[in-house]
């Protein structure tokens, strides 16, 4: 195994192991009847791969024609509020992911945020069920140099975002055993 695959993986496990010892002890809440205010962040592992494809319908690979590093370690935050009991509304954002290659000074930058409500139909200590509305705003940077496909030589600049609605349900399910916590 390569060093970064190793060092990945101690990574990983620390932060599982993590999270089980502190809900070791954790059991399904009471569910207060006041306004809540919830923080986190997240570090995850991405992987980046496919195309670029050119209006002549050219495929430009990220990793192979622009060089630039795939494996990056990403932070996301998270601020969630409860209304209620009924109310949610979350919002989380990742920092801004730059995947670039310094020989030729082609970069890729990616944005993500998303804003959230739910509205949680049926709520008890040991089960959540509600209904959920979400907007992605997902943005990406795109930045070209000198870039040889086959005899083609691509340079250019775009940045585009994108702004996805989706519907959905969620539940949870939360067994009350003496400490045990899923």
């Amino acid at each position: 195994m390569t060093t970064s695959i190793i060092k990945k993986l101690l990574v990983v496990t620390w932060l599982t192991l993590l999270s089980f010892m502190l809900l070791a002890n954790v059991h399904a809440w009471e569910v207060p009847s006041y306004l809540r205010l919830t923080s986190g962040a997240r570090l995850w592992f991405t992987n980046l791969n496919g195309d670029l494809i050119q209006p002549d319908r050219t495929k430009i690979g990220i990793t192979d024609n622009l060089g630039v590093a795939k494996d990056r370690l990403t932070w996301e935050y998270s601020l969630i509020g409860r209304v209620e009991n009924i109310h949610v509304v979350r919002l989380k954002f990742e920092l801004p992911s730059m995947y670039d290659q310094a020989a030729n000074d082609s970069r890729l930058k990616i944005y993500d945020g998303r804003l959230g409500y739910d509205l949680d139909f049926y709520m008890s200590p040991q089960a959540l069920f509600g209904l959920n509305a979400d907007m992605d705003v997902f943005n990406i940077q795109s930045v070209v140099n000198n870039v040889k496909v086959g005899a083609s030589t691509f340079n250019y600049t775009e940045n585009r975002t994108r702004v996805i609605p989706s519907l959905g349900l969620h539940g949870s399910f939360y067994p009350i055993l003496q400490g045990i916590a899923l």
